[in-house]
């Protein structure tokens, strides 16, 4: 009877034993997964931060961008602003001049006018003629005050570039093809051809074997 009693005592202290080492392992299994939990969620709050931290970034840059658009956009305006009064004070600049020269063109034809009838033809064509030759040297002097220069041609050697030519003919004592004669002259802008020159254009006769 003894016997039985202990063995039963027995087994009622290792079950007591096991449920303990039960209740110990299922503690520690909470405490893991709390420690688990509680890593991921500061992840996420890290994970959090860093992307609002990009989108202000984000921000911030297309901010910058939208700016320099804008300013771009008003240096463009600024510039053709700049363009467009610079043509029109060039052009101010020359009109002027050109009106004056009209007025002194149009005295001198005044002048023609009013000379007495006892004045001659030759008087009054003499007139005439100076107040046309001072016009003539205002327009020279206006088109070199604007880099503008007649074309040399005359006895130059023929250059299609600057001239045109309108007559040829054959001549001796030339060796190459030679501007003998201008019927226009040609103007140019530094190395910008306004008109070309109308010129004849003596070439030099064959050679006679």
């Amino acid at each position: 009877m003894k016997k039985e009693e202990k063995e039963r005592e027995e087994k009622i202290e290792e079950s007591a034993e096991s449920v303990q080492s039960e209740d110990r392992c299922d503690t520690s299994a909470n405490d893991a997964c709390a420690d688990s939990e509680c890593s991921c969620s500061n992840e996420v709050e890290l994970l959090k931060a860093e992307l609002c931290k990009k989108d202000q970034e984000i921000a911030s840059l297309k901010d910058v961008l939208l700016r320099n658009k804008a300013d771009f956009d008003n240096f463009r305006k600024r510039i053709a602003k700049t363009e467009e009064q610079n043509k029109k004070m060039s052009v101010v600049g020359i009109a002027g001049e050109i009106i004056k020269i009209n007025d002194d063109l149009i005295r001198t034809v005044e002048a023609a006018n009013s000379m007495s009838a006892e004045s001659s033809a030759d008087d009054v064509k003499k007139a005439f003629s100076e107040g046309v030759v001072i016009i003539s040297k205002e327009i020279a002097t206006l088109l070199q005050k604007h880099f503008i220069s007649e074309i040399e041609a005359e006895n130059c050697p023929f250059d299609p570039n600057f001239h045109e030519a309108v007559e040829i003919d054959m001549q001796d004592g030339i060796e190459t093809d030679t501007v003998t004669k201008v019927y226009q002259k040609g103007y140019k802008l530094e190395d910008f051809v306004i008109r070309s020159a109308k010129v004849k254009v003596s070439k030099p006769l064959p050679k006679q074997n």
